[in-house]
């Protein structure tokens, strides 16, 4: 997989978080955004932006990965 930085991997990575995001309202919204930054071989820094936007999300939507 390719990791350069450009508009191709923002994009992906941003469809990687609407993975989660749409799925908040289950209890399955962790696994799914795993999967998706798995698929895509997301650096640790990667995967960290993206799980902490979406953490925060769901906290705000009361379903936190805890």
């Amino acid at each position: 997989m390719n990791r350069t930085v450009g508009p191709e991997r923002t994009a992906a990575m941003a469809r990687a978080a609407s993975i989660a995001v749409d799925t908040l309202a289950g209890t399955q919204w962790p696994v799914r955004l795993a999967e998706a930054l798995r698929d895509l071989d997301a650096t640790w820094q990667e995967s960290a932006e993206v799980c902490a936007d979406a953490a925060w999300q769901a906290r705000t939507a009361g379903n936190s990965a805890l």
